[in-house]
């Protein structure tokens, strides 16, 4: 099933959101982390409305800052674990 009219206007106001939030990019650890969530959460919601291709490349920015936060902060172990979802998910969208 599809999904409805309201729900489309809701994803599309939300990934508006996080486009913009994607779009603040910082140089401290918790800005760059902030980017890669949400370039994490726009490709999530792309993929969602069915857009893949696009996804696919939200995945791989998220996946590159991830990588850059796993090697400049190796103690902390939620960003190897964040950038192995993008891989997932990169794997899944590609089929």
């Amino acid at each position: 099933p599809g999904i409805s009219p309201k729900q489309l206007k809701f994803y599309q106001e939300v990934l508006t959101y996080y486009q913009n939030l994607a779009r603040e990019r910082g140089n401290d650890e918790p800005a760059r982390k902030r980017f890669a969530d949400a370039a994490m959460r726009v490709a999530m919601l792309k993929r969602s409305l069915g857009k893949g291709k696009e996804a696919i490349e939200d995945y791989e920015q998220a996946k590159q800052e991830y990588e850059a936060l796993a090697r400049d902060f190796p103690g902390q172990r939620d960003y190897r674990r964040l950038l192995a979802e993008c891989y997932y998910h990169i794997g899944w969208v590609r089929g």
